[in-house]
């Protein structure tokens, strides 16, 4: 079984690294992130426990209780984030994902999310 922490540094901070450099649309990247944040928590939206299975569980549980809404108290975890907590545009939009999780649930994050135009087709508007 591959841990959470393992699968958010080899499937996603490579790709959203990229994004980053690049000038890319990094919403639904970040959803990911925050979504896994939520996860953290340690329950679902419904507030039924979830247990979480990660050698780093106490760390991570701890932080994302300790930030609520506030993503940077995770992104501070150099080794999973790297210096990915000092771009003010990816902390942010992280943030911002993470408010709706909390205020609109899962459902309503993802109906919210894709409703709104991506950040492409903004650039050529």
């Amino acid at each position: 079984m591959i841990h959470s922490t393992i699968m958010q540094r080899q499937f996603v901070l490579g790709s959203l690294r990229d994004k980053l450099q690049l000038g890319g649309a990094i919403d639904y990247l970040s959803l990911t992130i925050a979504a896994w944040f939520q996860y953290l928590n340690g329950y679902d939206d419904q507030k039924r426990p979830i247990p979480i299975d990660d050698p780093l569980a106490d760390i991570l549980t701890q932080q994302a209780r300790s930030g609520k809404t506030d993503p940077r108290p995770l992104l501070s975890i150099f080794e999973i984030f790297g210096d990915l907590v000092q771009s003010p545009r990816f902390v942010e939009t992280v943030a911002d994902k993470l408010r709706s999780l909390h205020e609109f649930g899962a459902q309503g994050t993802l109906a919210r999310l894709s409703q709104a135009p991506s950040a492409s087709v903004r650039k050529l508007i």
